[in-house]
């Protein structure tokens, strides 16, 4: 079964690779200019508690890349869903929709999580005492709203 894409979902979609590709470009024309050591690990509070090498830039940029990738593949086979609700033939398209929106717009915030703390780490620099709080909030708060209009649809 297809779930139809909205202008929505083609939206996010079409950011998040955007910014998949800026990221790309972004690495690859300032490289050189790039520390060799970048933090390569932050902690709570945004602080940088581990030093690596820049390589790992490429690793960030391969695990938001996967991600995406993953994620659309898991799109496009509903069956495979956990909706916590009962699918009927009455709510299946119901359903099924609000999902494929919770989708798309998880990988947003996934792909602006990954570039935020990528920019971030070009720089060397710590992260804002917010950013865990805000993307933890995005995350849980995307999902909290997708299950809650799912459980209002069944």
């Amino acid at each position: 079964m297809k779930i139809k894409s909205t202008l929505s979902d083609r939206i996010k979609n079409v950011v998040s690779c955007f910014l998949i590709l800026m990221v790309c470009l972004y690495l690859a024309v300032s490289w050189g200019n790039i520390p060799d050591k970048i933090p390569g690990h932050y902690n709570f509070a945004g602080t940088v508690d581990r030093w690596g090498d820049k390589s790992e830039l490429l690793v960030q940029l391969a695990v938001m890349a996967a991600l995406f990738v993953l994620m659309t593949v898991l799109e496009r086979f509903p069956r495979f869903w956990n909706t916590g609700v009962e699918i009927t033939k009455e709510n299946k398209d119901r359903i099924y929709g609000l999902l494929k929106h919770m989708i798309t717009s998880l990988k947003l915030v996934i792909v602006l999580v990954f570039t935020y703390i990528t920019l971030y780490s070009t720089k060397a620099q710590p992260l804002s005492v917010w950013f865990l709080p805000i993307a933890v909030s995005l995350l849980l708060g995307t999902l909290a709203y997708y299950i809650r209009r799912m459980f209002r649809a069944k």
